[in-house]
């Protein structure tokens, strides 16, 4: 008698929300004249060399020819890695994107109750070769493109990723990103001082997000309030208002400075908030 054992990767695949992958694939017209391969098969691929650590189309194929008796389902197979090459190419990102946002839906109830989110943005710059990306220069020697994302502390899952050339500020696509829409009252956004623009924060504080971030060195105030506390590693706290009419007229309430020694490196910081 046949008998066989699902592999884990099998059982990861029935997590995935399939009715709605076959429903995007319909309204994308994704697999009009696909007669054997299809958005299905280049995701299951795609996601089969994910986790397994696959670094080239090679090792994919490869792969996929070794463990061929293991991957009975209908939806991976042994294949040529031009035919993966190619699909990838020609198949409609948006459905990728779409199965991404469902699925963190699907995990997020795993995580309970929140008595607050707090949030974390930032950018890394991917380094790519001259030879195969000339379109992607970064400076005089360096070629590459920038990730921005905008990760859930809570759960470590980023809620937005976005791909930019290397050259693109951060502050610049954070606006573009429409993050201040995806957040709502009482989050909290982490950042650095790549992302210090005092208009944006003002669009931030009137729909009630709480941003912490650090200071520029140039910024002109006026000290309100000091308090001195030397608990924690928190040295003191002062209560300050802008003094730039530049700054002061694209953000015009009080803020938070707080003067924080790092346990690790002894360094001195101090954070700029918005929050009380």
């Amino acid at each position: 008698m046949y008998t066989h054992t699902p592999t884990i990767f099998n059982e990861l695949l029935r997590f995935l929300p399939w009715g709605k992958f076959d429903v995007l694939v319909g309204q994308h017209k994704l697999d009009r004249y696909k007669k054997r391969f299809s958005a299905k098969n280049l995701f299951v691929i795609l996601m089969y060399a994910q986790i397994a650590g696959k670094d080239s189309l090679r090792d994919i194929e490869t792969s996929l020819k070794v463990l061929a008796n293991n991957h009975y389902h209908r939806w991976l197979w042994s294949i040529k890695r031009s035919t993966i090459a190619y699909n990838n190419n020609h198949y409609d990102p948006i459905l990728f994107e779409t199965i991404y946002y469902e699925l963190i839906k699907e995990i997020s109830q795993f995580f309970g109750n929140k008595k607050f989110n707090y949030y974390s943005l930032d950018s890394k710059t991917i380094s790519l070769s001259l030879a195969l990306c000339p379109w992607a220069k970064h400076r005089t020697r360096k070629w590459g493109l920038k990730m921005h994302m905008l990760l859930d502390n809570h759960n470590l899952i980023p809620q937005i990723i976005t791909m930019t050339h290397g050259k693109m500020a951060d502050i610049t696509e954070a606006k573009k990103m429409w993050i201040e829409d995806t957040l709502v009252a009482w989050d909290f956004l982490l950042e650095d001082r790549g992302y210090v623009d005092y208009n944006w924060y003002n669009t931030l504080h009137q729909k009630w997000i709480f941003f912490v971030t650090r200071t520029k060195r140039w910024m002109d105030y006026f000290v309100i309030e000091t308090k001195n506390i030397g608990i924690n590693w928190v040295i003191k706290e002062e209560i300050i208002e802008l003094f730039n009419p530049n700054t002061k007229n694209n953000y015009r309430w009080t803020l938070r400075l707080i003067y924080y020694v790092s346990q690790d490196d002894g360094n001195e910081y101090i954070f700029l908030t918005n929050n009380f």
